[in-house]
């Protein structure tokens, strides 16, 4: 855990150093979002569906670093028991001109998570990172494509997801937006789509 923390203080160090170089962003880093995602998580044989709803947003400091939050609300049910998880995040992040059209986006967040079913309930918390690209096709459609990975608990579960996503600006400020996730960790996989609007100002 030490280890990563500290490769990743350095590239945010390096990023850090480079953002005098960068360009004007093709997209903006201020917006609000709210979304409604489902899909399902296989642990053990067995297999939950999912559904949760989400709102995040992102305020940007200069055109290089920007802070990001987000919280959702998600279940999980499988055989009429439902297993409630409440998680939001907290982080920062930076951009770099990855071309006229794309950004190279890393982010670095810390992750609170509760998870309750039959009246219990337990809270983990932990870090987590991310790195991805975000491309502008024309004026009205972006695509994105990013990979990360989280630590959480006392006994340090990594989860690593790979996501991909299509968002279409129907006015200069408003969009709306579809992701797929896929997520693996040491106890199971998840599979969740995300279909969002976003509001940018």
């Amino acid at each position: 855990m030490k280890n990563l923390l500290t490769k990743l203080a350095i590239s945010s160090a390096f990023l850090l150093s480079t953002s005098v170089f960068a360009q004007k962003s093709p997209f903006s880093y201020n917006y609000v979002e709210a979304g409604y995602g489902f899909g399902t998580i296989e642990v053990l044989g067995a297999s939950f569906d999912t559904t949760g709803f989400g709102v995040s947003g992102s305020a940007s400091l200069n055109d290089s670093i920007f802070l990001g939050g987000s919280f959702t609300d998600g279940q999980a049910k499988l055989n009429g028991v439902t297993i409630n998880q409440d998680t939001w995040t907290l982080g920062v992040g930076a951009r770099l001109p990855a071309g006229q059209s794309t950004d190279f986006v890393s982010t670095i967040s810390y992750i609170n998570s509760r998870l309750s079913a039959l009246g219990a309930a337990e809270t983990v918390t932990g870090y987590g990172v991310d790195i991805g690209l975000r491309h502008l096709v024309g004026e009205k459609v972006e695509l994105s494509a990013g990979v990360g990975m989280s630590i959480l608990g006392d006994d340090n579960e990594r989860t690593t997801d790979f996501s991909a996503g299509l968002r279409f600006r129907v006015s200069k400020e408003a969009s709306v937006g579809i992701s797929y996730t896929a997520a693996n960790a040491d106890g199971g996989d998840s599979r969740t789509t995300l279909i969002s609007a976003r509001l940018e100002f």
